[in-house]
């Protein structure tokens, strides 16, 4: 679930192709894979939209943040226009 919420704010067309939603790369870094600096451990996997071989996508703590506070919004009660189905 975090993957995706990642991928949506980096661009939405990722997840959810035809989104009008605009892309948020500000949130993440581009970062160079190399001998001394090895992949992140919180380098997301963008599909189509990585920067290309030998960079990756990593979140900023801000991106990490919005995440995590996404995350917590759990909706566990049914609303007028959306009723849970069984």
């Amino acid at each position: 679930p975090e993957e995706w919420h990642y991928q949506h704010l980096y661009n939405a067309q990722i997840t959810s192709p035809g989104s009008t939603m605009p892309p948020f790369p500000f949130l993440f870094e581009i970062k160079e894979v190399s001998e001394n600096f090895g992949p992140s451990p919180d380098a997301i996997d963008m599909q189509a939209y990585n920067p290309g071989p030998g960079y990756q996508v990593v979140p900023t703590q801000r991106a990490k943040d919005l995440v995590a506070y996404l995350m917590n919004l759990k909706q566990d009660y049914e609303l007028p226009e959306m009723k849970f189905s069984e």
